[in-house]
């Protein structure tokens, strides 16, 4: 109303708000907002912010051609000695989060040798940056990518990182319950892994901790759903994904 812009400090507050409700619209508008902001000030470190926030709207929403541009952009005007100013505004690397989710984009769209290299670079980064929270999300999306193409070695190694390391935020804990849980049902302990699914998912029925969290959790009940042949639960598991629509679907 009174005719002014808004700073970046509160778009970025805006968008991480609308990501964490699962309102990825509203998000990639104050993105687009975020961006137009970055270009006219030339600041690097919002431009990166603005690209990956637009690349995880893009691909919750299905977009993933979007999606894989926007995290190319992110990773692309990405500076090393930014690391810390990005950590400061946000609580996050953009590279790490950039390449890791670049990896799901790849594999929607057929091409997983690349979705691979990318989770790769992501891990690798993380493990550079030694940030715990940003090594945890790139381990948590690397064991979603195993998920989807069949790899248990990949799988139960990335469980095995994310149970070693300490002080995880809420949504990594949940993340890790419920892989920790696959990797039970693979092992044979079907009732233990089962429930301990079931118990993530109970766990954020009322409130979404951040973008996507009940849509991978979701995912995450599907495949043993599917491997243990019980074709009613799977199908049920199936059918809240695409309830869920976007990436979900």
């Amino acid at each position: 109303h009174l005719g002014v812009e808004d700073a970046p400090p509160l778009l970025r507050s805006l968008v991480m708000s609308a990501m964490a409700r699962g309102r990825f619209t509203d998000a990639a508008r104050f993105g687009e907002l975020l961006r137009a902001a970055a270009d006219r000030s030339g600041d690097d470190v919002a431009v990166v912010e603005a690209a990956w926030v637009l690349g995880a709207a893009s691909l919750w929403r299905a977009d993933f051609t979007a999606a894989r541009e926007h995290f190319a952009r992110a990773v692309a005007r990405y500076q090393a000695e930014d690391h810390r100013a990005h950590v400061l505004r946000t609580g996050q690397d953009p590279k790490v989060l950039s390449l890791a989710l670049a990896g799901m984009a790849l594999l929607f769209l057929g091409r997983p040798e690349e979705a691979r290299a990318s989770v790769t670079e992501a891990l690798a980064w993380a493990e550079t940056v030694a940030h715990p929270q940003n090594r945890a999300a790139a381990l948590v999306w690397a064991a979603m990518l195993a998920i989807e193409t069949a790899d248990e070695p990949a799988l139960r190694r990335h469980v095995a990182a994310l149970t070693d390391a300490e002080a995880l935020a809420p949504q990594h804990r949940l993340a890790t319950a419920a892989l920790q849980g696959l990797v039970d049902v693979l092992d044979g302990r079907s009732d233990v892994g089962l429930a301990a699914i079931r118990d993530t998912l109970d766990g954020v029925r009322d409130a979404q901790a951040v973008a996507g969290l009940q849509a991978y959790l979701a995912r995450v009940e599907l495949a043993p759903r599917v491997l243990g042949g019980a074709a009613a639960a799977a199908v049920a598991a199936a059918e809240r994904l695409l309830a869920m629509g976007g990436a979900a679907r």
